[in-house]
Protein backbone atom coordinates (compact mmCIF):
# COMPACT_ATOMS: atom_id res chain seq x y z
CA UNK A 1 0.00 0.00 0.00
CA UNK A 2 2.58 2.20 0.69
CA UNK A 3 4.44 1.61 -2.27
CA UNK A 4 1.35 2.43 -3.89
CA UNK A 5 1.14 5.92 -2.59
CA UNK A 6 4.92 6.83 -2.94
CA UNK A 7 4.21 5.91 -6.96
CA UNK A 8 1.10 7.75 -7.07
CA UNK A 9 2.13 10.69 -5.44
CA UNK A 10 5.41 10.84 -8.21
CA UNK A 11 3.15 10.55 -10.88
CA UNK A 12 1.12 13.62 -9.66
CA UNK A 13 3.80 15.88 -8.99
CA UNK A 14 5.25 15.09 -12.27
CA UNK A 15 2.14 16.17 -13.93
CA UNK A 16 2.02 19.36 -11.60
CA UNK A 17 5.01 20.63 -13.46
CA UNK A 18 3.43 23.69 -14.86
CA UNK A 19 2.77 23.58 -18.70
CA UNK A 20 3.11 26.14 -21.04
CA UNK A 21 -0.53 26.67 -22.56
CA UNK A 22 -1.30 25.33 -26.22
CA UNK A 23 -0.87 28.24 -28.45
CA UNK A 24 2.69 29.03 -26.44
CA UNK A 25 4.20 25.27 -26.35
CA UNK A 26 7.13 25.11 -28.69
CA UNK A 27 7.42 22.21 -31.38
CA UNK A 28 9.52 19.55 -30.00
CA UNK A 29 12.92 18.74 -32.27
CA UNK A 30 13.90 15.13 -32.24
CA UNK A 31 17.31 15.07 -33.32
CA UNK A 32 20.52 13.67 -32.36
CA UNK A 33 20.74 11.89 -29.06
CA UNK A 34 17.70 11.46 -26.52
CA UNK A 35 18.02 10.68 -22.86
CA UNK A 36 14.55 10.09 -21.05
CA UNK A 37 13.63 8.85 -17.48
CA UNK A 38 10.30 8.40 -15.27
CA UNK A 39 8.60 6.82 -12.87
CA UNK A 40 4.70 5.40 -12.03
CA UNK A 41 2.93 2.18 -11.41
CA UNK A 42 4.36 -1.35 -12.25
CA UNK A 43 2.47 -4.47 -12.45
CA UNK A 44 4.17 -7.46 -12.31
CA UNK A 45 3.94 -10.97 -12.64
CA UNK A 46 5.74 -14.74 -12.71
CA UNK A 47 3.95 -17.73 -13.41
CA UNK A 48 5.10 -21.28 -15.10
CA UNK A 49 2.83 -24.49 -14.41
CA UNK A 50 3.00 -24.70 -10.87
CA UNK A 51 3.47 -21.52 -9.72
CA UNK A 52 1.53 -18.09 -10.36
CA UNK A 53 2.16 -14.50 -8.47
CA UNK A 54 -1.03 -11.99 -9.34
CA UNK A 55 -0.28 -8.83 -11.02
CA UNK A 56 1.09 -6.62 -7.56
CA UNK A 57 1.22 -3.14 -8.06
CA UNK A 58 4.04 -1.18 -6.75
CA UNK A 59 6.47 1.30 -8.04
CA UNK A 60 8.74 1.21 -11.42
CA UNK A 61 10.45 2.99 -13.27
CA UNK A 62 12.93 3.84 -16.48
CA UNK A 63 15.91 5.23 -17.98
CA UNK A 64 16.23 5.58 -21.70
CA UNK A 65 18.67 6.71 -24.02
CA UNK A 66 19.23 6.63 -27.90
CA UNK A 67 19.90 8.19 -31.12
CA UNK A 68 17.30 10.14 -33.95
CA UNK A 69 17.37 7.93 -37.33
CA UNK A 70 15.22 10.52 -39.06
CA UNK A 71 11.52 12.65 -38.27
CA UNK A 72 9.31 9.97 -37.79
CA UNK A 73 11.76 6.93 -35.89
CA UNK A 74 14.20 7.10 -32.61
CA UNK A 75 16.57 4.15 -31.56
CA UNK A 76 17.31 3.29 -28.58
CA UNK A 77 18.21 0.89 -24.86
CA UNK A 78 15.81 1.54 -21.88
CA UNK A 79 16.14 -0.20 -18.23
CA UNK A 80 13.39 -1.01 -16.82
CA UNK A 81 12.38 -1.71 -13.40
CA UNK A 82 9.88 -2.94 -10.76
CA UNK A 83 10.18 -4.09 -6.85
CA UNK A 84 8.38 -4.42 -3.92
CA UNK A 85 8.50 -6.22 -0.84
CA UNK A 86 5.63 -8.08 1.16
CA UNK A 87 6.23 -9.49 4.39
CA UNK A 88 9.44 -10.74 4.28
CA UNK A 89 9.91 -11.21 0.75
CA UNK A 90 11.94 -8.81 -2.01
CA UNK A 91 10.98 -8.69 -5.15
CA UNK A 92 12.04 -7.18 -8.64
CA UNK A 93 12.30 -7.43 -12.24
CA UNK A 94 14.11 -5.53 -14.24
CA UNK A 95 14.03 -5.73 -18.47
CA UNK A 96 16.76 -4.67 -20.57
CA UNK A 97 15.61 -3.61 -24.39
CA UNK A 98 17.35 -2.53 -27.30
CA UNK A 99 13.76 -0.52 -28.56
CA UNK A 100 12.32 2.08 -31.32
CA UNK A 101 9.87 4.81 -31.39
CA UNK A 102 8.06 5.80 -34.43
CA UNK A 103 5.69 8.67 -34.25
CA UNK A 104 3.52 8.64 -37.24
CA UNK A 105 3.20 12.03 -37.30
CA UNK A 106 6.66 13.74 -36.60
CA UNK A 107 4.28 16.99 -36.11
CA UNK A 108 2.54 15.58 -33.91
CA UNK A 109 3.96 14.11 -30.28
CA UNK A 110 1.97 10.51 -29.80
CA UNK A 111 4.47 7.72 -30.58
CA UNK A 112 4.92 3.62 -30.61
CA UNK A 113 7.55 1.93 -29.35
CA UNK A 114 8.51 -1.51 -29.29
CA UNK A 115 11.31 -3.62 -28.90
CA UNK A 116 13.13 -6.91 -27.68
CA UNK A 117 13.79 -6.76 -24.13
CA UNK A 118 15.68 -9.57 -21.71
CA UNK A 119 14.01 -9.38 -18.31
CA UNK A 120 15.27 -10.96 -14.83
CA UNK A 121 13.40 -11.62 -11.92
CA UNK A 122 14.14 -12.05 -8.52
CA UNK A 123 12.78 -13.37 -5.20
CA UNK A 124 14.52 -12.92 -1.99
CA UNK A 125 13.34 -13.99 1.47
CA UNK A 126 16.60 -14.08 3.05
CA UNK A 127 17.74 -17.73 3.29
CA UNK A 128 16.19 -18.86 -0.08
CA UNK A 129 16.27 -17.16 -3.36
CA UNK A 130 14.45 -17.61 -6.66
CA UNK A 131 16.07 -16.08 -9.69
CA UNK A 132 14.44 -16.01 -13.47
CA UNK A 133 15.73 -15.00 -16.88
CA UNK A 134 13.87 -14.40 -20.05
CA UNK A 135 13.70 -13.22 -23.59
CA UNK A 136 10.80 -11.33 -24.97
CA UNK A 137 9.34 -8.37 -26.86
CA UNK A 138 8.37 -4.71 -25.24
CA UNK A 139 5.53 -2.57 -26.98
CA UNK A 140 4.00 0.43 -25.68
CA UNK A 141 3.51 4.19 -26.14
CA UNK A 142 3.44 7.58 -25.03
CA UNK A 143 2.75 11.26 -25.88
CA UNK A 144 5.94 14.35 -26.03
CA UNK A 145 4.22 17.19 -24.30
CA UNK A 146 6.72 19.99 -25.56
CA UNK A 147 7.78 22.21 -21.96
CA UNK A 148 10.88 23.58 -24.47
CA UNK A 149 11.98 22.92 -27.96
CA UNK A 150 14.47 20.29 -26.42
CA UNK A 151 12.46 19.31 -23.06
CA UNK A 152 9.15 17.38 -22.98
CA UNK A 153 7.08 15.87 -20.46
CA UNK A 154 5.80 12.08 -21.59
CA UNK A 155 3.11 10.65 -20.13
CA UNK A 156 3.94 6.64 -20.73
CA UNK A 157 2.30 2.92 -20.65
CA UNK A 158 4.55 0.13 -21.65
CA UNK A 159 4.41 -4.08 -21.59
CA UNK A 160 7.26 -6.27 -21.57
CA UNK A 161 6.54 -9.91 -21.31
CA UNK A 162 9.21 -12.49 -21.44
CA UNK A 163 8.85 -16.42 -21.71
CA UNK A 164 11.52 -17.18 -24.69
CA UNK A 165 14.49 -19.47 -22.54
CA UNK A 166 13.18 -18.90 -19.58
CA UNK A 167 14.10 -20.95 -16.45
CA UNK A 168 13.47 -20.78 -12.60
CA UNK A 169 15.93 -21.57 -10.07
CA UNK A 170 15.81 -22.26 -6.22
CA UNK A 171 19.15 -21.00 -4.54
CA UNK A 172 20.82 -21.54 -7.72
CA UNK A 173 19.67 -24.57 -8.78
CA UNK A 174 17.14 -24.91 -12.05
CA UNK A 175 14.18 -26.94 -11.63
CA UNK A 176 11.62 -25.57 -14.15
CA UNK A 177 12.14 -24.45 -17.15
CA UNK A 178 8.77 -22.94 -17.96
CA UNK A 179 8.43 -19.81 -16.87
CA UNK A 180 6.84 -16.54 -18.03
CA UNK A 181 7.50 -13.03 -17.02
CA UNK A 182 5.14 -9.81 -17.14
CA UNK A 183 5.46 -6.22 -16.42
CA UNK A 184 3.40 -3.29 -17.23
CA UNK A 185 3.81 -0.10 -16.24
CA UNK A 186 1.85 3.06 -16.73
CA UNK A 187 3.57 6.73 -15.50
CA UNK A 188 5.27 9.86 -16.65
CA UNK A 189 9.07 10.89 -17.32
CA UNK A 190 10.82 13.74 -18.83
CA UNK A 191 12.81 13.04 -22.29
CA UNK A 192 15.20 15.71 -23.81
CA UNK A 193 15.97 15.53 -27.64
Amino acid sequence: MQARALSLMAVLAVTALPLPLGAQRPTPTRTGQWLGFGIGTGFGRVSCAICRSNRHASISGFVRGGGTLNRHTLLGVEGNGWMRRDDNVDEFLVAVSAVFSWYPNPRRRLFYKGGLSVMLYQADDGPNRLTSTAFGPEVGAGYDIPLSPSVSFTPFASWHIASLGGDLKYNGEKFRDDIGLMLIQIGAGITWH
